[in-house]
């Protein structure tokens, strides 16, 4: 893998939207403290590059949360974008700066929530940030599908790997990507 550092990436002194996601904390095996410290090394290297960076992603248990409070400790602004009324108090209490409550039902399909969730994350972003296992979605709009659906619309992806204390930037589709690692110790 060539190595590239962070502020090397094409467009990154320009990102204004940072795309955020990740797993529930039902996927998440490392503890949430050693996870929020990881995210905020890589938003406060990502945040010395584009200063004036906003974090946008859901407001789940687990993750979403975790980069919420993590951008928030960083006094970077955080856009929450809900899907119920649990999500909305959850996104408060962790200082969201911005709740925008999504009015998505299943009624299509159970995904078509995640679905609409992922379309406005990655609508929005300039760089997509996701702690991921690296493991398949279990379904449509959930991290990995989210991942790869970036990688089809050419958005860079900085993956933060939910298993062990690396991320690496990724470009392009997933069977094409190169990167740098970065070390979140």
């Amino acid at each position: 893998m060539p190595e590239m550092p962070l502020g090397a990436m094409p467009g990154l002194a320009n990102t204004a939207v940072l795309g955020f996601v990740g797993h529930r904390q039902t996927r998440l095996s490392q503890n949430r403290n050693v996870l929020q410290d990881q995210l905020e090394t890589v938003l406060r290297a990502i945040q010395t590059h584009s200063p004036s960076i906003v974090l946008t992603s859901g407001a789940a248990d687990g993750s979403d949360l975790l980069a919420g409070a993590a951008a928030r400790h960083l006094g970077m602004p955080w856009h929450a974008i809900t899907l119920d009324d649990n999500e909305i108090q959850a996104a408060r209490d962790t200082g969201a700066t911005r709740i925008e409550a999504l009015n998505e039902t299943a009624a299509t399909s159970p995904n078509a929530p995640f679905v609409a969730l992922q379309s406005r994350i990655l609508d929005s972003a300039d760089l997509i940030l996701a702690l991921w296992d690296g493991q398949p979605s279990r379904g449509a709009g959930g991290t990995a599908d989210t991942v790869a659906q970036a990688g089809r619309r050419k958005l860079p992806v900085l993956w933060l790997a939910s298993q062990s204390n690396q991320a690496r930037l990724q470009y392009g589709a997933l069977d094409h990507w190169t990167g740098v690692n970065i070390d979140t110790d």
